[in-house]
């Protein structure tokens, strides 16, 4: 353990929300007596976003070490080197602005920080994260999607493969959820976004390991989404709901993590480019309509198949729709409406290109989560409809 960290994950995490409450955190870390921080930032959307403006008097009189720009679904190589840079530097917190990537390189550094052996070793799962102390980690999103602010999951990319760890350690001190933060986001980028977080909610819904706290969660996530999605992708002012949804689904997804939307999607994004929530969207309405027609013989939901076609009923109410097949094309027409591309031969997908994705899919463990089983000849045959 790093003897100059003083700050453990606090009792209970604090979240703001709401326009300005970025302004809060000089207080905020003046009130834990930060002296120092390391700040990660993307490339660009520091200082379109605002929070570069605002941040600065926030940041007087700290010492601040600015590494950027965390790469999109950050490598290992990078997580661990900024990690081992931060090893002995007696820094007292860590700041991450930005989208996903670099929020979970944020809670990922932060946790590595503190670990007895190589930061590689916890990367690749060859050791598991020890509970040891870290530096103050706050998390600040730019984009109303990844709800990484909300969970203790954080996701990197190893060996070419997308690989997540869990541990209280990778749990946020304090979010601070501002909307106007996402208000300079490209449309596609919030396009993206906005289906990540439908994705997270409806997959943990029908996840075998949901419950009525998850449920609920969810729950308040999906009209939001669907109602805000498209015009939140021009008009900055919509996408607060969006940022409301994110939180909702992140904490959704903590209690029970994702499905096989999630699995099929790790490939289209690490070998062809496809941003994640787009890549996760693209096989929602598919997944959907194949759990819908789950049995007692193929059910993976140990509350059996009549549980699951309950719930199922319940989030064709939440996407307002009456069937399988009308959730499907809900799905998919909400994909399309924000001008994002919904079939893999226009993502640059071939056909012998299909059972890459298929193999993806069955190493990940998210589809341990799905309700109906998915083996390989469904999942070939699920893709090879899509293209």
């Amino acid at each position: 353990m790093s003897a100059g960290f003083r700050s453990s994950v606090l009792a209970s995490a604090e979240v703001w929300f709401g326009a300005g409450e970025l302004d809060r955190l000089g207080n905020f870390l003046t009130r834990h007596s930060v002296r120092s921080c390391l700040l990660l930032t993307g490339a660009g959307s520091y200082r379109r976003s605002g929070a570069a403006d605002r941040l600065r008097k926030a940041l007087t009189g700290i010492r601040v070490w600015h590494w950027r720009p965390v790469p999109p679904n950050p490598p290992a190589g990078f997580v661990a080197a900024a990690a081992s840079a931060l090893r002995g530097s007696g820094t007292d917190a860590v700041l991450a602005v930005g989208g996903g990537s670099v929020l979970d390189a944020g809670k990922l550094v932060a946790a590595l920080a503190g670990q007895p052996g190589p930061p590689e070793e916890y990367l690749d799962g060859t050791r598991p994260l020890a509970d040891v102390h870290r530096p103050l980690l706050v998390l600040v999103p730019t984009t109303g999607g990844s709800g990484s602010e909300a969970t203790s999951i954080a996701v990197t990319t190893v060996d070419g493969r997308r690989s997540s760890l869990r541990h209280r350690l990778l749990g946020a001190d304090l979010a601070v959820v501002d909307p106007e933060l996402t208000w300079s986001a490209p449309a596609a980028l919030t396009a993206s976004c906005g289906m990540d977080v439908l994705c997270h909610a409806v997959e943990s819904y029908w996840s075998v390991a949901s419950t009525p706290q998850s449920r609920a969660h969810a729950a308040a996530a999906i009209p939001l989404v669907v109602d805000h999605l498209v015009p939140a992708c021009t008009r900055p002012s919509a996408r607060e709901a969006l940022c409301r949804a994110a939180l909702s689904a992140g904490r959704a997804i903590e209690i029970t993590q994702t499905t096989a939307a999630h699995a099929l999607s790790y490939a289209l994004t690490t070998d062809f480019g496809v941003a994640h929530g787009h890549a996760c969207g693209v096989f929602l309405g598919a997944v959907f309509e194949h759990n819908a027609a789950v049995t007692p013989g193929d059910t993976n939901d140990a509350r059996g198949a009549a549980f699951v076609r309950a719930r199922i009923g319940e989030l064709q109410e939440l996407l307002g729709v009456r069937t399988p097949r009308e959730a499907r094309v809900r799905l998919d027409g909400l994909v399309a409406a924000t001008g994002l591309r919904t079939r893999l031969a226009d993502l640059g997908v071939r056909a012998a290109d299909l059972p890459r994705l298929v193999d993806a899919a069955t190493h990940s463990p998210r589809l341990a989560g799905n309700p109906r089983r998915l083996g390989r000849a469904a999942l070939l045959d699920l893709v090879t409809r899509l293209r």
